[in-house]
């Protein structure tokens, strides 16, 4: 053993001596002083740290017994409620459920969407599937439903363009749509609210042909002159081969048959449009739901639609005696002109005859787009020609339906302007000319919009439209298939009103006009003239 081991050794003896002196005092100092040693303290500090320790054991094991009745408690209360909630929403007659981005129906739905739909939904079914959508429908509603999971637009603008009325299996289903999000904020899925308004759409019809009945049996003349505007113009459009001039007029018997409230023949025209090409078998579908609704109100209306119908207008029987003692007296030249002029002006009729029901119009296009208008009449009982002023008026609609749809503000975005807009249509009859006006206090024209499209059709070129000026650029709008519209609606946004009134008043070698100042209003103004025997007249 070498000396380093040797000092360990010692080092470790007298270490283990140290140890039990230490215990040998503790030893005594217990059995001398008891209780109040230290190691007695700390023996019982020892017990009572134990005891404290058995305490909070006791207790946390109540607490635990008592979270676990809780629990046992809430689990039996949500299910209660679960059940509860399960019981209404399988006995609604609304139907809900959830679709994710592709248009797949997601797990949870109620049991009353398969009576709607006719079929029993299940996760992963496509909602074009549950709608029975055709190839051009699935694909606008898949581009709708993807402009909503974008989220780049406001969620109420998204969630408005989204169709809400679907033909399901004889049926109108009502589909409302509202955005579901996750926890950060992003589009999880849409909720869709399912309702059977069949109905409802069928007591709103009975009560649109009640009012449409109304009012053709207050103006059946110009209900007459209008059925026969709509089958030549009808007629004109199976025989042309022009694109172009066939949606003018299909778009033109849109517009007339919806101011008269002929709801199905504007609805079928609208599908019409739809189609990239319309054929004259297109266009047979519009005279064959004319001829539906003649022959299902024939017992009321008394018109059929052959073409032997011909449009008459009243005349006084002082007239009919004046013409007789005109005819009578004839001499001379002088006469044969008076007696022309005065066969002229017989052949005329008001103005109310060949404007229709257009109060009726106004209202109801108002109503649909949730805005307050007030609509005057001017010069209603102005005598026209109707063979010159006929494609004039019967191309109105489309005015008006710009006016209420474009021009004028939905009440709270006017400003300092009336809450109602107005929108006014007047006629007069000047020594040489009729005038139809049309004028609105709406935003006015937005000729930068205007521009661009007209940039983008190629109508103009960057280098004409720098010397064009206000007033040319503003008359861009009667070029066929530019609109200001943002969208094409069921209402207008087509780009072919404006084109089709232009060419009426070309036809009767008139011209129209077009004013407009942002924030004041538009003003159109069609210049037609007269027969030559009424402007020799003076």
């Amino acid at each position: 053993m070498n000396d380093l081991e040797n000092i360990n050794w010692e080092r470790r003896a007298r270490a283990s001596e140290r140890t039990a002196e230490l215990l040998k005092r503790k030893v005594v100092d217990l059995h001398d002083r008891g209780s109040q040693s230290v190691l007695s303290r700390q023996l019982t500090r020892a017990k009572q740290r134990e005891e404290a320790n058995q305490r909070r054991r006791a207790l946390m094991e109540v607490r635990q017994q008592e979270l676990a009745r809780n629990a046992e408690l809430l689990e039996g209360q949500v299910a209660q409620r679960t059940r509860a909630i399960r019981t209404i929403l399988d006995n609604v007659a609304f139907g809900f459920l959830l679709v994710g981005r592709e248009l797949e129906v997601l797990p949870g739905f109620t049991r009353s969407c398969s009576d709607l739909f006719g079929r029993e939904p299940s996760a992963g079914t496509l909602l074009s599937e549950l709608v029975d959508a055709d190839e051009r429908m699935e694909c606008g509603i898949a581009l709708l439903v993807d402009q909503v999971f974008e989220d780049l637009l406001p969620e109420e603008v998204s969630l408005d363009q989204l169709p809400s009325r679907f033909p399901v299996r004889g049926r109108i289903l009502s589909v409302e749509a509202s955005v579901v999000r996750d926890e950060h904020g992003d589009v999880e899925s849409l909720l869709l609210s399912v309702s059977d308004i069949t109905a409802l759409e069928e007591a709103q019809r009975d009560a649109q042909r009640n009012r449409t009945l109304v009012s053709i049996l207050g103006q059946r003349a110009a209900f007459s002159r209008f059925v026969v505007d709509t089958r030549e113009l009808l007629e004109e459009a199976e025989a042309l081969s022009d694109q172009t001039v066939v949606r003018r007029l299909v778009h033109t018997v849109k517009g007339n048959a919806a101011s008269w409230g002929l709801s199905d023949v504007a609805a079928t025209a609208h599908r019409v449009e739809d189609e990239d090409i319309i054929t004259p078998a297109h266009v047979k579908l519009l005279h064959a739901e004319m001829e539906r609704f003649l022959r299902e109100s024939g017992d009321v209306v008394g018109l059929t639609y052959e073409p032997t119908l011909d449009p008459t207008c009243s005349v006084a029987r002082s007239k009919v005696r004046e013409l007789h003692h005109l005819v009578d007296s004839v001499r001379d030249q002088d006469h044969g002109a008076q007696l022309r002029r005065w066969a002229t002006t017989i052949s005329q009729c008001p103005a109310s005859e060949l404007i229709g029901p257009m109060d009726m119009f106004v209202d109801g296009l108002a109503e649909r787009l949730d805005k307050s208008i007030h609509l005057e009449l001017e010069g209603m009982s102005t005598s026209v020609d109707p063979d010159i002023m006929a494609p004039v008026f019967r191309n109105l609609t489309h005015l008006v339906r710009n006016a209420v749809d474009h021009g004028i503000e939905h009440s709270a975005d006017r400003g300092g302007k009336p809450s109602q807009g107005k929108l006014r249509i007047a006629v007069s009859s000047l020594a040489d000319a009729y005038t139809v006006t049309v004028a609105d206090d709406g935003r006015g024209i937005d000729i930068g919009r205007i521009v661009q499209k007209a940039l983008a059709m190629n109508v103009v070129d960057p280098s004409e439209l720098a010397t064009m000026s206000r007033s040319d650029q503003l008359e861009l709008i009667f070029h066929d298939g530019l609109s200001s519209a943002e969208r094409t609606t069921e209402t207008s946004g087509r780009g072919v009103g404006m084109a089709a009134m232009r060419r009426a008043a070309r036809a009767g070698r008139g011209s129209i006009s077009v004013s407009s100042t942002p924030n004041e209003g538009t003003q159109i103004v069609v210049r037609v003239p007269k027969p030559l025997e009424l402007r020799q007249a003076g």
